[in-house]
């Protein structure tokens, strides 16, 4: 008798300590979520706050956006800007200059540069097709050669990235005076900004676009091609082509 009472006593022990245990661990459970909430709280909220700010502050500057606005005038200017930032072009001419030039120390900036510019292609894609950012709603559909993932879609600005690729190798890379290369970078912030105002992008768009243009510049001085490589490289070309 006394032993079923003894086992009885230890099984109702057993079963409260369970029972402990399993609250315990419940309480943890709900003070880890609660926890949890409150920390994400504030990122949310931030988030929040910078997306709300970037619609607002796309809204108001894009003063250019629309064929008939008031300051539809002013398109033709923020047309022109985007042409002279245009990637086509300046790969063309590029690889032209690589042609024409026998010059070792030219032939070695002309190729870094476009591969520079193909790097900046490359990433500048592969981002948008992660993010797929569409463009902004008052947008224009007229971009000018374009591919469908470029037109479509807004996050980075390709413009901005190239645009800022192109000042900070020019700066890195080609002996200029400083009036000069403050009307290279001149022209890379306002490309930038004519973006937004044409109505193309988002300002974060542009912002992380900038940024991403100077990580490039880093990444093509990370990984530059010597003068005795590029030599190596293009001149086959240049006697198939009796250049």
């Amino acid at each position: 008798m006394q032993e079923k009472v003894a086992k009885e006593r230890s099984t109702i022990q057993r079963r409260s300590s369970v029972n402990t245990q399993k609250k315990s661990l419940t309480r943890k459970r709900s003070s880890a979520s609660i926890s949890s909430k409150r920390d994400s709280a504030p990122t949310s909220s931030l988030l929040q706050t910078i997306y709300k700010w970037d619609n607002r502050a796309t809204n108001y500057l894009a003063i250019c956006s629309k064929t008939d606005g008031k300051f539809s005038r002013f398109r033709f200017v923020m047309k022109f800007l985007e042409l002279s930032c245009h990637g086509a072009p300046w790969i063309i001419a590029n690889i032209a200059g690589i042609l024409i030039s026998h010059d070792l120390e030219r032939q070695e900036i002309l190729l870094n540069f476009f591969l520079a510019l193909v790097l900046d292609l490359m990433i500048v894609g592969s981002v948008k097709a992660l993010v797929r950012r569409d463009r902004p709603a008052h947008n224009e559909d007229d971009l000018i050669a374009t591919i469908s993932i470029d037109k479509k879609y807004s996050f980075p600005s390709g413009h901005t990235t190239r645009a800022a690729l192109i000042a900070a190798f020019t700066t890195s890379n080609i002996r200029l005076q400083n009036p000069i290369l403050g009307i290279v970078w001149s022209w890379a912030v306002v490309v930038s900004s004519s973006r937004v105002i044409l109505g193309r992008h988002y300002v974060t768009d542009i912002i992380c676009g900038f940024g991403i243009g100077i990580i490039e510049n880093l990444v093509a001085k990370w990984f530059w091609i010597p003068k005795d490589t590029c030599m190596l490289l293009l001149k086959p070309i240049h006697e198939d082509l009796h250049l």
